[in-house]
């Protein structure tokens, strides 16, 4: 898979990378300064704060495994998706760390993946909202048109209120009309059976 191996020197600084990782992800070996900042320059702002945290936790001895998700940036510019994890390999007599090694896997796919089933989630409840809400709206649409039915009838002659009341019907039918659409939006189509001309397909 899209994975490397990398060594940290706490000490120095230094960082020892698998070179056919590096070249994956676009640079030259001779281009890596083999110390932490060229690292950190690839880290993207949003998630640095987290990679940091993750740093921090593991030299304190808060966890004991370095886990953590970020993005960095590929030669030709583009931002990745990253898993990284590893652990204190070394110490000093005091306890103190001197050496951490683990590995970092490009895990772009998956997260794009999550992202567009994210999306289709919340796209599938919008539209149960959508449904919900239109069935809600049609029920006093209901017994607005029966009243108006009723108005009708008792206030034949009276041009005037008739003129009103055809307004209020005009617009319980736009609201009508916005409701269907609704509806049909959310609506998952069902099959339907027909006669085909097999001459003709073929």
């Amino acid at each position: 898979g899209d994975v490397g191996v990398w060594d940290f020197d706490l000490v120095t600084g230094q960082v020892h990378a698998d070179e056919s990782w590096i070249r994956r992800l676009g640079y030259r070996p001779e281009d890596v300064t083999n110390h932490r900042s060229w690292w950190d320059a690839l880290q993207h702002p949003s998630t640095k704060p987290a990679v940091v945290a993750a740093f921090a936790r593991l030299v304190n001895g808060e966890q004991s495994l370095y886990r953590v998700e970020h993005r960095m940036r590929q030669a030709d510019g583009q931002w990745l998706w990253f898993l990284t994890t590893g652990a204190i390999t070394e110490r000093d007599a005091a306890g103190q760390p001197l050496r951490m090694s683990g590995t970092t896997a490009n895990i772009t796919e998956r997260k794009e993946l999550q992202e567009r089933l994210i999306l289709s989630e919340r796209l599938a409840a919008l539209g149960t909202l959508a449904a919900g809400v239109g069935h809600e709206i049609n029920n006093p649409l209901t017994y607005i048109g029966l009243n108006l039915a009723l108005l009708e009838r008792e206030l034949q002659g009276n041009e005037k209120l008739l003129a009103l009341l055809g307004q209020i019907r005009y617009g319980t039918e736009r609201v009508s009309t916005v409701v269907r659409d609704l509806q049909a939006l959310t609506r998952v189509p069902e099959d339907q059976d027909a006669l085909l001309d097999v001459n003709a397909i073929v």
